[in-house]
């Protein structure tokens, strides 16, 4: 999980989760998956602020809280990075 408080932030995160959610490559003529892209994350729901909320805490209108599940799948090599 990770709360964002700037579109830049924000940023960062969907692209960490999106890299590691893996898409399969393969046609869409190929009526089964043979690539073998595996995921290691999930993606969850982006929770926003409520309408109460914004109007007791109008600053919090750019918060973001992004989740992520890890999956079984096995963690590719990354060149270092975490």
């Amino acid at each position: 999980m990770a709360i964002t408080f700037h579109s830049g932030e924000d940023r960062m995160v969907k692209r960490f989760i999106v890299d590691r959610a893996g898409r399969c490559v393969c046609p869409p003529e190929v009526p089964v998956c043979v690539c073998g892209e595996e995921p290691t994350l999930r993606k969850g729901k982006v929770l926003t602020p409520s309408e109460k909320e914004l109007e007791e805490n109008p600053r919090s209108a750019s918060a973001r809280l992004r989740s992520a599940v890890r999956t079984s799948a096995p963690l590719a090599e990354t060149g270092g990075e975490v």
